[in-house]
């Protein structure tokens, strides 16, 4: 469930980032967290969730909250072979080039969309606009985002070349892009987007409805497969912790896992 903008809804990000978000969930659980604590395994029987390993060693589990890619997910589950067919969906790779300038409102709007391909980026962002505790005062910064593929010349570009390639690209958006410019960070991710193909839609679809595996839950963008703002996974999510508390409620018919083993 999403919330379009209105009088009483803004598309933000908290400030302080997200981090504070993460730090006042966590402030009353003392040591319940568990970091560095990377789970390898999601164990599943009669389908639905048993345990986890972690770092060799089993946990009894109620259920599993997920929020890696659904390609790596697929990977993480024994038991069951119920979400063997995520192997087949697809991330897009993006290369972020993140441009500090001196100088603010260079762009019209807080997002410019440039589809047309004598841009190397698909799109601006200028978020000190709408966020302006994202940049010292008197300086902005512009993100560039450049849709490609991990083998591609734009992904293994370097990144004084990358950082060239925008300013040229930007001299007709910007006239004086490069008296302001003052320095640029790059950053790459091969799992930025989901890439929705007719050949997996039907499972799409599917998975928005669930697992298929019972106490096990995926959530956020990877998780999700989907395209969304940040407060859209927060009531998205909320949503789905109050399945998980429904859920925890039910007398579980399995056995435990101990006598499983």
């Amino acid at each position: 469930m999403s919330y379009p903008p209105s009088i009483n809804v803004w598309h933000v990000y908290p400030q302080g980032g997200l981090s504070l978000l993460c730090r006042h969930l966590a402030s009353d659980l003392g040591d319940v967290i568990k970091l560095q604590s990377p789970v390898e395994a999601i164990l599943v029987e009669s389908s639905r969730v048993a345990g986890i390993s972690v770092q060799g060693r089993v946990e009894e589990v109620s259920a599993v909250i997920s929020t890696a890619p659904v390609t790596v997910l697929a990977k993480m589950v024994r038991g069951t072979d119920v979400l063997n067919y995520l192997y087949r969906f697809r991330y897009r790779p993006m290369v972020f080039a993140n441009l500090k300038f001196k100088g603010r409102k260079l762009l019209p709007d807080v997002v410019l969309w440039t589809p047309e391909r004598k841009f190397l980026f698909f799109r601006l962002t200028e978020t000190p606009l709408s966020m302006p505790w994202l940049a010292p005062d008197g300086d902005t910064i512009i993100t560039a985002d450049i849709g490609c593929e991990v083998v591609d010349d734009v992904w293994n570009a370097d990144n004084a070349a990358l950082t060239e390639l925008c300013l040229e690209a930007m001299g007709p958006i910007v006239s004086d892009a490069r008296t302001r410019f003052s320095g640029c960070h790059v950053l790459r991710s091969p799992l930025a987007y989901p890439i929705f193909l007719n050949e997996y839609e039907v499972e799409r679809r599917g998975f928005e409805s669930g697992t298929g595996i019972d106490g096990l839950y995926s959530i956020g963008r990877n998780g999700e497969f989907a395209h969304l703002l940040t407060e859209d996974v927060y009531w998205r999510t909320l949503r789905k912790m109050r399945d998980v508390l429904a859920f925890l409620e039910t007398p579980s018919p399995v056995k435990s896992l101990h006598e499983l083993l």
